[in-house]
């Protein structure tokens, strides 16, 4: 090959042949390597360039754009490099190959073929460090990153799955002129990895993070979570793992770093990673958490370094070199600051190398291999994970609705439970039942067990097994709820349940719940926002969960996994699995194929005959993993005759961990006081074989017994758990507490650490108890397990307290003392005089002022209940005088963010008595006043009065002692005018309805400000008893209209209460097809809610209207389509409703169908004769509003019945037009592949094009590019796509259709 081309471009370098001579052999990056060579030619053909000597190519990969390779080459140390080198035939610049020694953005090191592409694995160098020579053997050339790792990411077939790439951007310290801080080289990650997007999708993302590099990871997906692109939604989804490498998340050591950055601009980046620079660091920490989602959305590994670090100093002559003092850089905490479930073996790993050394491994290197199968495992589950589909983007009454379901320690309990020992567990893979029960088409699973036993365990290992079943699919439906009853009201009730299930449905399929989200938007606009003006009640999510099943089963498997049901309460765990039992029987046969239910629960309250159930019984089966648990334990802290000893506990332990757990932390402190074998084997024998005589002995072991009954009191009656600082308070403000001030409560014993808490918490407990981290990273005390907290409620409490008599009295006795705790703290002088607080600057001050405001009352009402006298409650709040009272309720005000919960500051002591449920203060309070008929009718400044809230309350007791009184009046009416008896039926307590009934002296069809009647608030409840008591009478009127036109018969058909509006029809009375004010019959809403029962019923009537039509004139049968109820729909259709009705806007059923995205309603409709190419008023077809709203299922259904791709609206809009403005990747795609025409212009003249540049949309403005679309076409306006996504901000799109100019200048390679 001639050489004169290369000698001409050579004399002509604008560097003047005067490159740069590195003074040891660097690595180069070459870009623009054609991609049909290999190594082998651009080895050759760079040592056919005369003056290079010896060059290597150690790595050749296709780059993430696809038009060229890059490869990593080794050249001699004496080489002169020039920076850019022709390729042959070619003489110019623009096809030269590109040199460089810096590595900035993204270097592809290896890229599998593209069939077997599974994973991207992107590694970030940290502070001053260099994309490439951070990972690079010290003193050699093995780079592991290049070398080593995508040789062992293969799958089963021994195939390579990993695409690995390094990420370069600039950190250097010394004479730097860069001020770039966290954000912005956050920013910049997240603009260079939008560019990895083929078609819109991303490969699932791992990245590998040293030092800085890990918060710049951090700072990238915090923008990310932050941004509503559609992109950049897709780009969140894949990032499932991050392997950190020393990252300083609480800080780091930068002392000797300091001078080399000087005054210089980087040093602000410098110092906001410092130890003591607590504020950007814990903000980030915070906000990353929330970035990042919960347990099973995405994993983090920790590696953290065991060797002193040499630090920086500066020579004579003025040079930087790390030969300083030795110092820890980044500490253990800090590099391992991570989420409470990720704090094990597998997750936090130590790496026995100094800070930069601690990425840098040789070949055969031990280090090594710590890092890499822990790194090869994250990898494979990344894959495993993303295969499920891509959360669906939300709408914004969905997003709210979502809200309103959550609760701060919903997943928290999940996370609480230990992973299980390595080696344990695996025997239920293998069990008979349990594969019977996975195989099965319809399956109900009881785990049981003794207390202890390791059930909790067990289902969680289960389920994090799930994927790896026979009959599982990357599709399935996965859902899961841990009951904790240790936990709050929300963890340890169906409610929580309810919400938590009902969250993980909408979050991941949000059409299976449109009804719900329905009835919030409903809720909130005619009561208020929630949780302030309402709440959700756990039989109407039931009834959403119950409803939506057949649609999900529709889409997809389901699995379900409910831990320790016992936790809930005995009535709820046996209603609950009655409750699982009955909705496998009645889903039809079809839809059981796809549906498995696991639960956990002891052998008791669950009735042992519960038919058709799989059941393992977990003491039966786990002998050894008891075994494999106590060992390790024993291994781990090398005690001596540590294979006898653990076969003597696993021998005693009958299958239960709880008992091995206690027993070996006596073995364990015997071992630290190096007591004989001998002693330790009589100290095992002598321990009581059960639970209940083991918690008896710590009891007698316990010193300080009152002070210790005071703790127990507080964990086992607690409303929800308490943090450390909150016990400290409860346990220092005593119920008899003769302080008048919180200062001279805390003066008489001091807090001092957190660890000295929880010291003091284990030694009042004798271990029973223990700290824990949340969730919310607060430490929370708790018993070690349920048993212990069942232990006490049923005999401990009885045994510790001797002045008690019964069980009952012990434990009224315990909530009357953690009732006047609560009051005490509340009436201290500190609140006396309160200055204007909000609710966080209050509790900051105060720690335990929320609780004690809020809960008084509620351990007031269970010892009232218990029988014990509350006589003492008068003098504590000086009755008859309401200033301590009106001090409470002035605290309980700051403190509550539930409207629903705040106390009227114009409050009495009866009023609260009758809101509470305190029948003995009621009566102590009657029985010395003089002052009756004042007292029991005072009103709020919400103009209730002690009656009204006794009857919402439901405290029948109370209800009766006011009526007795005779002075009580009845009908008082509040200032939105509901009365004590509208009250009642709202809430459904049926026979405080029936004693204000009984007076004779209540109006029953008394109206409130909206026009409710008690019948209908009782029908829209779906109070069954109460409307039947209310209907009874006779008196009330059964077609009372509220403002809004609606009549209880209409409100019953909304809500689905079948059996409300079975009452109400047989009546004879009920007008069927009243319209309210918008022209809808109660059909209307049945069919719009979906409620088959409910039609069939109304329609049954023969006085329904099927196609009654309401002002929109929109039918029964476009409310049902549009909302995916097929059963409603085939009652309709039944009954000769015409499929291609039209409303006023002339859109038939199924428009409405495909634009909500109800493929399989497009095809029911379809079938009955609708036209798919149907339009309305705007020339809009189905095609159209599907692709508008992004449905792809329905798009792709349509195609394939060759409906007009080009359909043109009113105002020239194509379906492709619409789906680009709104930038639906998935929908472009479908419409290109079908032949859409790209560059249709609509009135304005705007193209695909110029709508997605408008709205920022980069992925589907490379489809349309692709596609040819015409990059010059202008507007009416005269803009073009360039401009319009200038003018509007939107940089990568600016730069996407720069490049694509560029490149489509250029004449091919």
């Amino acid at each position: 090959m001639s050489l004169s081309w290369w000698s001409q471009w050579w004399k002509q370098s604008p560097s003047g042949g005067n490159e740069h001579a590195p003074k040891k052999a660097p690595t180069y990056r070459i870009r623009g390597v054609p991609n049909d060579w290999d190594k082998d030619r651009l080895e050759t053909f760079l040592a056919e360039r005369g003056f290079i000597s010896r060059p290597s190519v150690r790595s050749l990969a296709i780059e993430f754009h696809g038009r060229s390779q890059t490869a990593t080459v080794l050249f001699d140390a004496t080489s002169r490099l020039p920076l850019k080198i022709p390729l042959p035939d070619s003489g110019d610049e623009s096809h030269s190959l590109a040199l460089d020694p810096g590595f900035l953005s993204i270097t592809s090191l290896f890229t599998p073929c593209q069939q077997d592409h599974k994973v991207d694995i992107i590694a970030i160098s940290g502070l001053s460090g260099h994309a490439f020579g951070s990972f690079k053997e010290r003193n050699g050339e093995y780079m592991w990153l290049r070398d080593s790792l995508p040789h062992a990411m293969v799958d089963e077939n021994g195939k390579n799955t990993a695409r690995v790439m390094i990420y370069g951007y600039d950190s250097s310290l010394p004479n730097s002129d860069s001020f770039q801080n966290l954000e912005d080289l956050g920013t910049a990650l997240h603009f260079t990895l939008r560019m990895l997007a083929v078609d819109g999708k991303f490969k699932p993302i791992v990245f590998i993070a040293h030092s800085l590099g890990g918060l710049v990871v951090k700072q990238f997906l915090m923008s990310l979570s932050n941004s509503s692109d559609e992109l950049d939604k897709r780009l969140r989804r894949a990032v499932y793992g991050i392997a950190f490498f020393g990252v300083p998340h609480d800080g780091m050591d930068i002392r000797s770093l300091i001078p080399m950055a000087g005054n210089g601009p980087n040093r602000f980046l410098l110092e906001s990673i410092g130890s003591y620079s607590s504020q950007v660091l814990s903000t980030q920490q915070r906000e990353f958490s929330q970035a990042l989602g919960g347990q099973g959305e995405t994993e983090l590994i920790s590696f953290y370094e065991t060797r002193m670090s040499p630090t920086a100093v500066k020579d004579d002559e003025g040079r930087w070199s790390m030969t300083g003092e030795p110092a820890i850089l980044v500490s253990k905490a800090s590099a391992t600051h991570c989420r409470p479930w990720e704090s094990g073996p597998e997750h936090t790993c130590a790496i026995h190398r100094t800070h930069s050394d601690m990425v840098k491994f040789a070949d055969q290197d031990p280090e090594y291999d710590k890092v890499l199968g822990r790194i090869a495992s994250l990898a494979k589950r990344a894959v495993h994970m993303r295969r499920s589909p891509i959360q669906p983007s939300l709408s914004q009454p969905e997003q709210e609705c979502l809200k309103s379901l959550a609760f701060e320690r919903m997943q928290s309990r999940g996370n609480d439970i230990d992973r299980a020992v390595k080696g344990t567990c695996e025997w239920l893979l293998k069990h008979e039942t349990y594969m019977s029960w996975a195989a099965t088409h319809q399956g109900l699973l009881w785990i049981k067990g003794k207390p202890g036993a390791g059930k909790s365990t067990l289902l969680k290992f289960a389920l994090s097994k799930q994927r790896d079943m026979p009959s599982a699919a990357d599709r399935d439906l996965v859902l899961s709820f841990f009951f904790h009853g240790r936990g709050d009201a929300l963890q340890r009730t169906p409610l929580g349940l309810f919400r938590s299930l009902l969250h993980q449905v909408l979050k991941q399929i949000p059409g299976a719940l449109s009804d719900l989200v329905d009835s919030y938007q409903e809720k909130c606009r005619e009561i208020g926002a929630p949780p302030e003006a309402w709440q959700w009640h756990p039989e109407e999510l039931w009834h959403f969960l119950e409803a939506s099943i057949p649609r999900l089963l529709g889409a997809r498997p389901i699995w379900l996994f409910v831990d320790a049901l016992d936790e809930c309460g005995e009535a709820d765990a046996v209603d609950l699995a009655m409750k699982f039992k009955s909705l496998l029987d009645s889903l039809p046969s079809s839809a059981t194929q796809n549906i498995h239910i696991c639960f956990s629960c002891r052998h008791y309250p669950i009735p042992p005959d519960l038919d058709g159930v799989f059941e393992i019984c977990v003491e039966d089966e786990n002998g050894d993993d008891v075994s494999a648990y106590v060992r390790q334990r024993l291994s781990a802290t090398f005690v001596r005759e540590a294979s006898s000893i653990a076969d003597l506990i696993t021998s005693r332990a009958a299958g239960v961990f709880m008992w091995a757990r206690l027993v070996l932390e006596r073995v364990l402190r015997l071992e630290r006081q190096r007591a004989s074998w001998g002693k330790i084997q009589d100290e095992i024998c002598s321990i009581p074989p059960d639970m209940d005589s083991l918690y008896l002995e710590h009891i007698q072991r316990m010193e300080d017994k009152a002070a210790s009954l005071r703790l127990i009191h507080w964990l086992c009656f607690a409303v929800r758990p308490l943090s450390l600082v909150e016990v400290y308070w409860a346990l220092a403000v005593d119920a008899d507490c003769p302080h008048k001030s919180l200062t001279e409560c805390g003066s008489t014993e001091d807090y001092g650490t957190d660890e000295d808490m929880e010291r003091r918490v284990i030694a009042l407990s004798c271990g029973l108890a223990e700290s824990i981290i949340s969730t919310s990273q607060t430490n929370i005390v708790q018993f070690i397990h349920q048993s212990v907290k069942d232990f006490f409620v049923d005999r401990g409490l009885l045994v510790m307290d001797s002045s008690s008599a019964t069980v009952d009295e012990a434990i009224g006795r315990a909530h009357i003392s953690l009732s006047r705790t609560c009051i005490r703290y509340c009436l201290m002088e500190e609140f006396c005089q309160l200055k204007t607080f909000s609710s966080h600057e209050l509790e900051a001050q105060f720690p335990f002022v929320s609780y004690a405001a809020t809960a008084w009352t509620t351990h007031a009402h269970q010892s009232d209940s218990l029988g014990v006298s509350q006589d003492d409650l008068l003098q504590l709040f000086r009755w008859p005088s309401s200033d301590l009272l009106r001090q409470w309720a002035r605290v309980l005000d700051l403190v509550v963010t539930n409207g629903l919960d705040r106390q009227p500051r114009k409050t009495t002591l009866v009023q609260v008595a009758a809101r509470y449920g305190l029948p003995r203060v009621l009566s102590a309070i009657l029985q010395n006043t003089r002052r009756i008929r004042k007292d029991v009718n005072l009103q709020d400044e919400d103009s209730r009065g002690p009656l009204s809230w006794a009857a919402e309350s439901g405290h029948e007791s109370i209800v009766k002692m006011l009526l007795d009184t005779g002075m009580v009046e009845i009908d008082l009416s509040d200032c939105f005018g509901q009365t004590p008896l509208a009250f009642a039926a709202e809430s459904g307590h049926e026979a405080i309805v029936k004693l204000l009934l009984d007076t004779g002296e209540v109006n029953i069809n008394s109206l409130d400000s909206h026009h409710h009647s008690p019948l209908s608030w009782a029908s829209e409840n779906g109070h069954e008893a109460v409307v039947r008591i209310l209907l009874d009478t006779g008196q009330a009127d059964i077609n009372l209209k509220d403002k809004f036109g609606q009549t209880p018969l209409s409100f019953a058909a909304e809500n689905g209460h079948e059996a409300v509006v079975r009452q109400l029809l047989a009546t004879e009375q009920v007008v069927v097809d009243a319209k309210d004010n918008q022209g809808q019959t109660p059909l209307c809403y049945a069919a719009y809610r979906g409620h088959a029962a409910v039609v069939k019923l109304l329609l049954d009537t023969g006085q329904a209207e099927a196609g009654v039509k309401d002002k929109e004139e929109e039918s029964p049968l476009s409310l049902a389509a549009a909302n995916a109820h097929e059963a409603v729909v085939h009652l309709l259709l039944d009954r000769g409703v015409e499929v291609e009705s039209r409303d006023a806007a002339s859109r038939t059923a199924l428009s409405w169908a495909a634009a909500s995205g109800h493929d399989g309603m497009v095809k029911l409709l379809h079938s009955k004769g609708a036209q798919l190419d149907s339009k309305d008023k705007m020339r809009r077809s189905p095609l159209s509003w599907a692709a508008a709203n992004g449905r792809e299922a329905v798009v792709a259904l349509l195609l394939e019945e060759d409906v007009d791709v080009n359909s043109k609206s009113l105002f020239n809009q194509t379906p492709l037009s619409l789906a680009a403005a709104n930038g639906h990747v998935g929908v472009v795609a479908l419409l290109l592949d079908k032949g859409a025409a790209v560059n249709a212009k609509e009135n304005d003249g705007r193209t695909p094009l110029l709508r997605a540049a408008r709205r920022g949309h980069e992925a589907v403005i490379r489809l349309l590019l692709a596609k040819n679309a015409d990059v010059d076409a202008e507007d009416q306006d005269g803009g073009t796509a360039l401009s319009v996504a200038t003018k509007y901000g939107h940089q990568g799109v600016v730069e996407l259709l720069k490049a694509h100019a560029m490149t489509s200048t250029e004449s091919p390679q």
